[in-house]
Parts: C-alpha cells; structure tokens; sequence
C-alpha cells in the first residue's frame, strides 16, 4: 500500500492531471484501496466480479466508473499441464453482465494471445495472479501464451471474437436515446479478416549436428571451489547469468552415486562420461542418482541444469521476487560435497549463435550426419520453402528441445 501510496503521490508532484488507475485481483483488492486512484477488477468468473464490484461501488464516489481492467479469456499455460481454455458461453454471460447489466467497462486480457519468446516465459509459485493457490510450489510457464484469446497466438479469430461482436452489437442496439455512431461511440465492420492459410512442407530432418564437447569449445568456462548459481557467477561483469543453462563438470574416480541436497533448480540432466544417466527436476528433493556404469579410474560427471523461469508474480512480502537463485550450491558425490568444479554458462547469445552456425568460421566441427547419442547436442536441419509463404508449426514430440529458427530462438519444449 505504501509503495501505490508513493507512486500516486510522485506523479502528481510532477505534473500529471490524468485519471490514475490500479489494476487489482482478489489478493490486490483486499490489501486495499490507494486513496485518489480509481481501483479496477480483474476476474473470469462472474460470482468473483460481483464480489468486486460490491466492494468497488462501496469504497468510490457515486460518479467513478467500474471497469474491469483485465477480463481474463482464458489463463496462460505450465508444464505438464492441458491447455486451459474458458468456454464461449461462459466468456459471453461475463462480458454480457459488465455492458448490459452493471454498466460498466471492460478491457479484455488477452484479446491477442502472443508467444514467451526466449528464455523468459516465466513462473508461478502457490501465490499465484489468481484467486486459486497451485499444488506445488513451483510452476514454470509454457512458451506459448496463446491465452485462448479472441486473437489466438498464430493470429486467427477463435470464437470468442464472435461472442465479443455479438455483445457490442447489443450493447449498440439498447443504446436507443443515442441517433449516430459517434454517440454509441461503438462501430464494427461488416466484414471480419480471414484466417490466415497454414501449409505442411513434409518432413524436416537433421543433416549435422555439433556435439556437446565442441559445442563447450565456444563458451567461457570459470573454475569454482563451489558450485555457484547462475545469478553468483563472476561473468558479465560480475552481474551473472540471466537465462539458459549452466553445467558443472568435474572429473572423479569411479564415483557411484551423485545427491542434490534441497532442489535442484529448477531442471538438471546428469551425464557420466558424455551419456545421460538421469534427469531431475524441482519436484525432486534431495534425490540420489545411481551412477550404475562408472568405469575403472576417471570419469566425468556432467549437471547441465536448466533454468526454467523466474516467478513474476508473488506477494512483495515474501522475499521471493529478490530471492530466487537458480542453478546448483552443493553436489554430493559418494556422500562428500564435492568441491572444485569447471563451469560452463550456456547463455545462447546471439554472438554464440552466429559463431557455431558460421559457414565462414572452419573450426566449429559440425559432424555430417545425425546425433547418435543420447548426449545434448546442436542439430542443423534446413528446408526450402517454394513459392508464397505460410505459417507453418514445428512438431517436436518425443524430443526435449530449444528451438531457433535462423538464429532467432522460437520456443522451447521440454519432456517431464
């Protein structure tokens, strides 16, 4: 509250004479009102909204508006979760009830789904943006943020973009007193743009690929006593890393079992001599992983850990949103902490990029031909699309993969 308190009261102080406004859920509105600032809603359900808007009618004067900030059309998506979707008549009877009934407005979110692109698709943890609290207490987000929106991701009109026009054209109609559009303020076309045609070009296959060793070649690596977290490492001018991947490699004689103590985080693949072994994630407390083809002498230990999002939303209380760190702090092998570790920060800037994918640069050792092991590694697959161009989607099933698309990362999909 104090923190509304002092934004509302820095704005004016320079000048602004503008409506101000916050946007607020169930969590938001019970901690308050921000006095000289118009509270909005934001809901799915209408029993959740008439709740709200009790409250609403209650702490504003007679001629404040009620606006629903963020009408919510669908919900964003986790891993291992169904993609959520809100029927169409359930969406209509809401907005319906906002225009027609209350007399309110309503902005609607999303009206265009869109896509996470990169690394930063984000969290959720049992605090989360709705009224619900989530099983676990971690719950990465989906690249994909199509929202089951009017406007779904890929651009197309879903149905609930018919259920909109449908409500604005009543909305129009019971408006008898007003005699032009320009009173109704309300004015919808005729006609409606097409869906956009997609096309199948066949089967993508991979032609190279760069081994996860030679990939190494071109990332910095730091030696480290401890393992540190991505945000510790002393790179990027002492900042950390932000997104991507980091890997701990260590060299050890005929190990048998690795420990992570607490959770790893937020997703790790443990290799031993460049084959994987097993992969844990966040739901894995203190997991052991048997370490069944050690051979005799050396062997290498390989963690590459994920970071699979940062939670964006939390109660500021909490300390969560200052205290997330993502990576590994202690790895046990045969029940010691095991100490120094060579660490490899795979960021997948666009300088890296370029200069594995170089054509120019005669180092980078792409092999011709298909991975043939179970190793991370880069594959290269091209196709040449003749004549007008589609959209088209990439099928990934059965791999855990990052995907770019000429050096522009798309998405990622991963298997849990």
């Amino acid at each position: 509250m104090a923190y509304k308190m002092r934004l509302a009261k820095m704005f004016r102080e320079v000048g602004f004479t503008e409506l101000l406004f916050s946007s607020e859920n169930g969590m938001g509105i019970r901690n308050g009102h921000t006095p000289g600032v118009l509270m909005t809603a934001n809901f799915q359900e209408l029993d959740h909204g008439a709740l709200m808007f009790q409250y609403l009618r209650h702490i504003h004067d007679a001629d404040m508006p009620l606006m629903v900030m963020e009408l919510w059309s669908g919900w964003f998506d986790h891993w291992t979760e169904i993609h959520h979707v809100v029927c169409n008549q359930k969406f209509e009877a809401v907005l319906r009830w906002i225009l027609c009934e209350i007399g309110g407005s309503v902005n609607i979110y999303m009206f265009h789904g869109g896509t996470n692109f990169g690394f930063v698709s984000g969290a959720n943890d049992r605090l989360s943006a709705t009224n619900d609290s989530y099983i676990i207490d971690y719950s990465p987000v989906v690249t994909s943020y199509d929202y089951d929106a009017p406007v779904a991701e890929n651009g197309n009109l879903t149905g609930k973009y018919s259920v909109i026009r449908k409500v604005l054209h009543e909305v129009a109609a019971n408006m008898s007193d007003a005699e032009s559009v320009s009173e109704t303020g309300i004015w919808l076309p005729n006609q409606v743009p097409k869906n956009l045609l997609a096309a199948a070009y066949g089967e993508v296959k991979f032609t190279r690929y760069l081994s996860f060793d030679n990939m190494l070649q071109y990332v910095p690596c730091v030696e480290l006593k401890r393992p540190l977290t991505m945000e510790q490492l002393p790179i990027n001018d002492d900042s950390g890393q932000c997104f991507g991947f980091v890997l701990y490699r260590k060299l050890v004689s005929q190990p048998q079992r690795l420990t992570f103590p607490g959770k790893v985080r937020d997703r790790a693949i443990v290799l031993l001599n460049g084959e994987e072994v097993e992969t844990v994630d966040w739901t894995k407390p203190d997991h052991v992983v048997q370490l069944l083809h050690a051979k005799p002498g050396m062997n290498q230990v390989d963690v590459l850990v994920e970071n699979c999002g940062r939670v964006n939303y939390a109660d500021f209380a909490s300390g969560l949103l200052n205290s997330q760190r993502k990576g590994l702090t202690e790895i046990h092998i045969d029940e010691q902490l095991t100490e120094d570790w060579t660490v490899f920060p795979i960021e997948f800037k666009k300088q890296f990029l370029e200069t594995v994918s170089s054509s120019e640069i005669s180092d980078v050792s792409w092999t011709e031909s298909r991975p043939k092991s179970s190793q991370p590694c880069l594959c290269w697959a091209t196709f040449n699309i003749e004549g007008h161009v589609h959209d088209t989607f990439i099928n990934t099933t059965g791999y855990s993969v990052v995907k770019y698309l000429n050096s522009f990362y798309a998405r990622k999909q991963l298997l849990l």
